[in-house]
């Protein structure tokens, strides 16, 4: 169940993203694409991490980390400030590879 909603909503946020950075940022199709590395290289990352941590701390609350970390920062989001967009990508991306 957790992992159909945190697809779900991921998937929502693809859809309409590029759209979105394409009007307020005035970004190219590349841009957009190169942005979105910003999201997928920390999953990479965490996955590694999300065993052993589920390992010492409780798959349950591990779980639970990484969907706060998807909801909190797909909240903070979207915004016309590039930094906080490029902070709220780098930790909806970890909570991504957390939850994945």
């Amino acid at each position: 169940g957790a992992l159909m909603l945190a697809n779900a909503a991921i998937a929502c946020l693809e859809s309409t993203t590029a759209r979105y950075f394409m009007n307020t940022f005035d970004f190219t199709v590349g841009q957009v694409s190169l942005f979105y590395l910003f999201t997928s290289v920390p999953p990479c990352l965490m996955s590694g991490l999300a065993g052993p941590l589920a390992n010492s701390f409780g798959a349950r609350r591990v779980l639970g980390l990484g969907l706060a970390l998807q909801g909190f920062f797909t909240l903070v989001g979207p915004k016309d400030v590039l930094g906080l967009e490029i902070a709220s990508f780098v930790l909806l991306g970890a909570g991504m590879g957390v939850v994945d």
